[in-house]
C-alpha cells in the first residue's frame, strides 16, 4: 500500500478550528468544481452560428452566371487565411483573458467583481463607470442581434438559401410581405424574445430547467450539422473545395484588419466568469486555469469546425443552419440527400429558437445582475439595488429589458420600417454591423483592464514576467490598431465612396456611440457626482464601507494557494522516493535524495514568501494614496504568511527517526 500524504498535507495546511472548518465546507459545498466551471465558459463562449460570418469574410464576391448579379457583395474572399486570423484573435483573446485571471487574484471576489472592479480600483470611478456600463449595453447589443437572427435566419431566402429571388418551401409565405418582411421576421422575432426574457421572472428552477433543456437541443442539433458536414467533407465531389478556397483567396492587411474586429467578438464573455472566483473551488488556481483552458477549447472549437465546412462546402452561406442544406444537396445528385431539404432546416429552426432562447434568457437576468452594481454605487436609482428571496435583481431586470427595447428599436425595427419604405437597398443594418460594434465595445474594455495590469506591475503592487511584459502590450497594440482601423472604415467608406448603406452604417454607429458619451459624462457628473457629495454629508460611513469594498488586496489567499501546489509536488515526489525499494530508509542514497527535494522544495517556498511581503508593501502604499487604510489587514496576513510557512517547513524537516513510521505505513 503506497504512504497517503494528504492527512499531513491537511494538518500542515490547518489554520483554523474546526468550527471555522465546518463553516467553510458548508459554504463551498455547493461551488463549481474545475471540470464544471469549464463547461459553462465553453457554453457561454461558443456557438456554432460564427460560421455564418464566413459568408462575408472567408467567401469571396462572385457573380451569377445566369442572371449577371453579384452574389456575396462586399465579400472580403480570404479564404483559408481565416483560419490563422482566427488562431490570432485567439492568443491576442487569450493574453486579454490572462490579464483578466491575474487582477482577479488581487480583488475582492465575492460581491461586484470583473472588469468594473478592476478598472474602479486602478483608475477611479469614472473609468469603474464607463467599463460598467459598456459592459452593460453590450447586453442589449446581443439582444438585437438574436433579434435580428432569429426568424429572420431560418426563413429570409436570401440568407438562409443564398438566392434572394428563391423560394423554398419553408419560406415561401415571406415573397408576399415584399419589403416588408424584414419587419416582420423582427417583429416575431421580439415577441419570442420577450417570452424566454420572462422566463427569469419565474423564479431559478425554471430558469434553470429552460437553461438545461435549451442547452441540450443546442448542442443536439449542432451535432447534427457537424456530422453531415464531415460526411460532407468525406464526399468525392467535394474533393476540390480545399484548393478552391486556398487558391480564391484575396487577402490583404484592410481585410484582415475587418475580420479581426468582426470575429472578435466570437471570442468575448470570458470577463463574464473571469471573476467567479465566489463560486468556484479551489479559485487561487481554477479560475486562472479554467480561463486559459477554456479560450484554447474555444480556439481549437472555431478552427476544427471552419477546416471542415471549407471541406464540405465550396460557398457559405450567410446561414450555416438552413444554407448549408440546399449547398449539400445541390452538389450531390444523390436521392439519398433530398430528405435533408426537409429535415435540416426542422432541426435547425429548433435549434436557432433553444439557442438564441437561452442567449435571451441568460442576459435579461445577467443584464438585471450589471444594472444591480450600479443601482448600489449610486449612479442610477437606489430600488434598482433591492434582491428577492432568491437573489435575482428584479427591479434591475425590468429596467434591462425596457433599455434592450429601446437598443432593438434603434438597431432593428427601425432600419426595417426603412426597408420597408425605400427598399432593400437600404438595409445597412445586419448582424456583422452589430458584431463590429460590440467588438469594438469589448475591446475597449480589454484594453483598459490590460492598462491596468501594466499599472500596477509598474506600481510593484505585483509582478509580470518577461514574458508578460511583452505579451500585454503586443495585445493592447493590437486592439488599438483594429478599433482605429474600424473607425478609418466607416469614415473612409462613408465619405470617398458614398452610396446609402455607407452612409448610414456611418450614421447609425456613430449615433449610438455618441449617445452613449452623452449618457455616460451627463450620470456621472449631472447625477452621480451631486448623490456621491450628499451621500458624504449624510452617510459618510456607508460610502467609505462601500469605498472599501475596491481596495486592492494583498494576494495572500493566492499565496496559500502557491504553497498548497508546491506541498503537492513535494508530498508526490517524496511518495514516490519512499516507494521505492529501499530496504533501509536510513539509507545514506534515500537520504541524500530526500534532502535534496526537501531543499528544493523549502528554497521555493520561502522565495514566494519573500516575494508576497515586498509586494504586499507596495500593495499597502497603492491602497493609502486610494484612501484605504489597510496596514492591520496586511500585517496579519503577513504574521500568518510566516507562520505557515514555519508550520510546513517544520513538516517538512522529518528526522530519521520518523523513516520508520513512513515504513510502516507504506506496507
Amino acid at each position: 500500500m503506497k504512504y497517503c500524504f494528504y492527512n499531513e498535507l491537511v494538518t500542515c495546511l490547518a489554520n483554523k478550528n474546526m468550527a471555522s472548518n465546518k463553516t467553510s465546507l458548508k459554504k463551498t459545498s455547493h461551488k463549481f468544481t474545475l471540470k464544471q466551471f469549464i463547461w459553462n465558459g465553453f457554453n457561454f463562449t461558443v456557438g456554432i452560428p460564427f460560421l455564418g460570418s464566413l459568408a462575408l469574410l472567408a467567401d469571396r464576391q462572385r457573380t451569377d452566371p445566369s442572371t449577371g448579379k453579384i452574389i456575396n457583395e462586399g465579400a472580403y474572399g480570404l479564404g483559408f487565411h481565416i483560419i490563422w486570423i482566427f488562431l490570432l484573435m485567439g492568443i491576442i483573446a487569450s493574453i486579454c483573458a490572462y490579464a483578466f485571471a491575474k487582477l482577479s487574484r488581487y480583488h475582492k471576489q465575492d460581491d461586484n467583481g470583473g472588469a468594473y472592479i478592476f478598472a474602479r480600483s486602478s483608475f477611479g470611478r469614472f473609468v469603474g463607470f464607463l467599463i460598467l456600463f459598456l459592459n452593460y449595453i453590450i447586453m442589449p447589443m446581443v439582444l438585437s442581434n438574436q433579434i435580428l437572427m432569429f426568424v429572420k435566419a431560418n426563413f429570409d431566402p436570401s440568407m438562409s438559401a443564398g438566392d434572394p429571388n428563391a423560394s423554398y418551401w419553408w419560406c415561401d409565405w415571406t415573397k408576399h410581405l415584399h419589403n416588408w418582411s424584414y419587419l416582420a421576421y423582427d417583429l416575431i422575432g421580439l415577441a419570442l424574445a420577450v417570452v424566454f426574457a420572462l422566463v427569469a421572472f419565474f423564479g431559478a428552477k425554471t430558469y434553470k430547467k429552460v437553461a438545461k433543456y435549451s442547452l441540450l437541443i443546442k448542442w443536439a442539433s449542432s451535432g447534427f450539422l457537424v456530422a453531415f458536414g464531415i460526411v460532407a467533407a468525406a464526399l468525392p465531389v467535394n474533393s476540390n473545395n480545399a484548393v478552391d478556397w486556398a487558391q480564391n483567396s484575396n487577402f490583404n492587411f484592410s481585410h484582415f484588419l475587418s475580420a479581426f474586429c468582426a470575429c472578435f467578438y466570437y471570442f468575448t464573455g470570458f470577463e463574464a466568469f473571469a471573476s467567479a472566483g465566489s463560486t468556484v473551488k479551489e479559485p487561487e488556481k481554477n479560475v486562472s486555469k479554467g480561463i486559459m483552458i477554456v479560450m484554447i477549447l474555444s480556439v481549437g472549437f472555431y478552427i476544427s469546425m471552419i477546416i471542415v465546412f471549407m471541406f464540405a462546402q465550396s460557398v457559405m452561406m450567410q446561414n450555416i443552419n438552413t444554407g448549408f442544406w440546399i449547398v449539400l444537396t445541390n452538389a450531390n445528385n444523390s436521392h439519398w440527400f433530398h430528405w435533408l431539404i426537409y429535415a435540416g432546416p426542422i432541426i435547425m429552426i429548433v435549434s436557432t429558437i433553444a439557442m438564441r432562447g437561452n442567449i435571451i434568457s441568460q442576459a435579461a437576468l445577467y443584464g438585471g445582475t450589471t444594472l444591480q452594481p450600479m443601482s448600489t454605487e449610486g449612479y442610477i436609482s437606489n430600488k434598482f439595488s433591492e434582491l428577492n428571496h432568491e437573489g435575482f435583481p428584479i427591479g434591475a431586470m425590468k429596467l434591462h429589458i425596457t433599455i434592450s427595447l429601446i437598443t432593438i428599436g434603434m438597431w432593428a425595427i427601425i432600419p426595417d420600417i426603412i426597408v420597408g419604405i425605400v427598399g432593400p437597398k437600404a438595409n445597412f443594418i445586419n448582424i456583422n454591423t452589430i458584431i463590429s460594434a460590440a467588438s469594438v465595445f469589448y475591446i475597449i474594455i480589454y484594453a483598459i483592464i490590460l492598462l491596468a495590469v501594466i499599472k500596477y506591475a509598474l506600481e510593484r503592487c505585483m509582478k509580470n514576467s518577461l514574458l508578460e511584459w511583452f505579451l500585454y502590450p503586443l495585445a493592447l497594440i493590437s486592439l488599438i490598431v483594429v478599433v482605429f482601423d474600424h473607425f478609418y472604415d466607416l469614415f473612409h467608406n462613408a465619405i470617398n465612396i458614398g452610396g446609402v448603406n455607407n452612409i448610414a452604417a456611418l450614421a447609425v454607429e456613430m449615433s449610438f456611440f455618441l449617445i452613449c458619451a452623452i449618457f455616460i459624462t451627463s450620470v456621472y457628473f449631472g447625477y452621480y457626482k451631486r448623490k456621491y457629495r450628499l451621500r458624504m454629508i449624510n452617510h459618510p460611513n456607508n460610502q467609505q464601507k462601500l469605498n472599501y469594498e475596491f481596495r486592492t488586496l494583498d494576494g495572500w489567499s493566492f499565496l496559500k494557494g502557491k504553497f498548497y501546489l508546491s506541498a503537492i509536488n513535494f508530498f508526490n515526489k517524496r511518495n514516490r522516493l519512499v516507494n521505492e525499494n529501499y530496504e533501509d530508509l536510513s539509507d545514506p542514497i534515500f537520504r541524500t535524495k530526500y534532502k535534496e527535494i526537501s531543499n528544493n522544495f523549502l528554497n521555493k517556498t520561502k522565495k514566494q514568501l519573500m516575494q508576497y511581503l515586498k509586494y504586499s508593501e507596495y500593495i499597502q502604499h497603492h491602497n493609502e494614496k486610494a484612501g484605504f487604510n489597510v496596514k492591520k489587514e496586511i500585517f496579519e496576513n503577513n504574521q500568518e504568511a510566516v507562520k505557515f510557512l514555519s508550520q510546513l517547513q517544520k513538516q517538512i524537516r522529518t528526522k530519521p527517526s520518523n523513516y520508520l513510521y513512513l515504513k510502516d505505513l507504506r506496507k
